[in-house]
């Protein structure tokens, strides 16, 4: 990566935090009722956090500020639980339906080769930490909205928040996981 491209988007997180934060001391003073204000901010305030650790994500290796056991997949099958009664398969359809189109989009994720697994599983990590930390402190803002501000705000913000936040890694997860078991075949088969 350039050092512009690096530059612009720390820059870019940078701006995020400002916007962050300038957006909760607005709302803090607000306080505001109306369902149509408490939406936007409630969307704002998700695209404004997540886009704080997405933009540092796209530009550093953040998701090793977690340790590797993290994003090991213990157990494939509460993954697959998860998965399937979250109904993260839609979520997925979603995505490719809308950003993933592009089939060059899909490629820089992961080109089906089998030495691009390590990039797919990298990918995945930084992905998922860059939904981490915004669904933590999301869902924390979701309860300070809805005591200290209006319910409706909390309760918006935790929502789009799921949906922003929750999904990605659960999909993440699932792609990990299945990562790890085609590796182990692949290993056995190796043998």
């Amino acid at each position: 990566m350039s050092v512009v491209k690096l530059i612009f988007l720390i820059g870019l997180s940078l701006f995020m935090a400002y916007l962050s934060v300038s957006l909760l001391n607005l709302i803090f003073d607000l306080k505001s009722t109306n369902v149509i204000i408490n939406t936007i901010f409630a969307i704002f305030v998700n695209l404004c956090i997540t886009g704080v650790f997405a933009f540092a994500g796209f530009a550093l290796p953040t998701y090793r500020l977690l340790p590797d056991g993290f994003y090991n997949i213990l157990n494939s099958k509460s993954v697959k639980m998860l998965y399937n009664r979250t109904k993260a398969e839609w979520f997925r359809d979603f995505l490719l339906a809308t950003f993933w189109k592009n089939k060059n989009k899909q490629k820089q994720f992961f080109d089906g080769t089998r030495t691009h697994l390590m990039h797919l599983v990298n990918q995945t990590k930084s992905a998922e930490f860059g939904h981490l930390m915004p669904l933590m402190i999301i869902g924390f803002l979701s309860i300070v909205f809805a005591v200290q501000v209006d319910v409706y705000l909390g309760l918006a913000t935790m929502l789009i928040n799921i949906f922003f936040n929750f999904y990605p890694i659960v999909l993440q997860r699932h792609h990990r996981m299945r990562v790890q078991l085609l590796r182990l075949r692949l290993d056995r088969n190796k043998a």
